[in-house]
């Protein structure tokens, strides 16, 4: 191989490297989210919640069988306001989950309260709440 075909390669090379480096760096950062898993305080917990940072979506369970509903609200603050989405599993115990019917949009990085209760009816005092905080 000649020298001026060597120096060729090494810049061919260099180039394809510093390309790729390019690329590397310029990609979209790492999503930097949590998801959020929290139940309610009661012996034998009766109620679940879950938040999903990647899709920004959050359910509730009511896991036993007790007479109470399962209630969650998702919580956080953007744009100079405090948001709150609130949704219930009143269709009886393991029996599923219930999903929140509306698109979220919580902007990264925004910290996030997951709150879950169980219910006596509709119009019940919330009981055994627990909160659990993460990023979306």
């Amino acid at each position: 191989m000649t020298t001026k075909a060597i120096k060729q390669r090494a810049l061919s090379i260099t180039a394809a490297t510093l390309l790729a480096a390019g690329v590397l760096f310029s990609a979209s950062p790492a999503h930097a989210g949590v998801d959020i898993s929290v139940k309610t305080t009661d012996d034998n917990p009766g109620g679940s919640a879950h938040f999903n940072d990647l899709g920004e979506y959050f359910n509730v369970c009511d896991d036993q069988v007790d007479g109470k509903r399962a209630v969650a609200w998702l919580e956080w603050y953007s744009g100079g306001f405090f948001h709150s989405a609130k949704v219930e599993d009143a269709n009886g115990g393991n029996n599923g989950c219930v999903l929140y019917p509306y698109d979220i949009e919580i902007a990264e990085g925004n910290t996030v309260w997951l709150t879950v209760c169980l219910q006596d009816g509709a119009n019940g005092t919330p009981v055994f709440c627990r909160t659990q905080s993460g990023t979306a």
